[in-house]
């Protein structure tokens, strides 16, 4: 695009730098929307987590006891 645009001059450089720019701005829109709705559903999860494991403190226990005899179980295993 670069090269074709250097050969038209300014105006043909000016014009794909505009489209440039605009796409850029579309996409860090996009990202910023992306972004939220991952905070969202980030902190709703934390919420639903936390409640959950007040509701059912000895399932959290034994849930966690396990992973963590698994995970020595195959820390050790050779």
């Amino acid at each position: 695009m670069l090269e074709g645009a250097a050969k038209r001059g300014n105006a043909g450089f000016d014009a794909i730098h505009t489209r440039v720019t605009g796409c850029l701005q579309e996409a860090g829109r996009r990202l910023d929307r992306m972004e939220a709705v991952a905070a969202d559903r980030t902190k709703h999860a934390v919420r639903t987590t936390d409640r959950a494991a007040h509701e059912h403190p000895y399932a959290v226990l034994g849930i966690g006891a396990a992973i963590g005899l698994l995970a020595g179980w195959l820390v050790t295993r050779r």
